[in-house]
């Protein structure tokens, strides 16, 4: 930055041109001395170069905002696409949940038709056999009582034939022991007659 003359004169003149008195005009001008003391002030070349960048920047600011716009409409727009796909996979969830409770329904549902079937199917299957078992329980009982009937009958008929045969054989033993002892009874009285 180039240094800037100050002309105190200029300065103290136009202090007393407005209305300050010699000696207020000098204190001023000492107290302006005194606190800017070997300082620089910009020269008007300074100035017009600082503009230059100031506007240079401002250009620039204003590209960047421009361009912080656009990237701001392109945030919103990605925005509206983050909130419609999660519309669309909340949609989506819903569907699939939905679908989840139908088919827990309908699974449900056949579960408890196929236990019902299942258990119709036991009952009827139980009732078969009992009744089978019972019919062959009563044809077995028939067929033991006709079989001990049989047996009833048949050991009678033994029983009667063996003892009509103990008896005819016991008749015969006594027609041979009554022989017997005939022949004995003639065979001792012979003898006794003999000796």
């Amino acid at each position: 930055m180039g240094a800037v003359a100050f002309d105190t004169l200029k300065f103290s003149q136009t202090l007393r041109g407005v209305g300050f008195d010699e000696i207020q005009a000098d204190g001023v001008l000492t107290a302006f001395k005194t606190a800017f003391g070997e300082a620089e002030f910009p020269s008007t070349k300074d100035i017009i170069r600082l503009d230059s960048k100031i506007d240079r920047l401002g250009t620039r600011v204003e590209s960047l905002d421009s361009k912080v716009e656009f990237l701001g409409s392109k945030v919103e727009s990605l925005d509206s696409k983050v909130d419609l796909l999660n519309s669309k996979m909340e949609t989506g969830f819903q569907q699939l949940e939905d679908k989840i409770v139908l088919s827990e329904s309908r699974t449900s549902e056949k579960m408890k038709s196929l236990e019902f079937g299942t258990s119709e199917k036991i009952k009827s299957l139980e009732s078969g056999m009992n009744e089978k078992l019972e019919s062959m329980e009563f044809r077995t009982n028939e067929k033991l009582e006709s079989l001990r009937s049989e047996m009833n009958v048949k050991m009678e008929a033994m029983s009667f034939e063996m003892n009509t045969k103990i008896e005819s054989m016991g008749q015969r033993i006594t027609i041979k022991l009554g022989g017997m002892m005939v022949m004995a009874v003639i065979a001792v009285a012979t003898l006794v007659k003999i000796f």
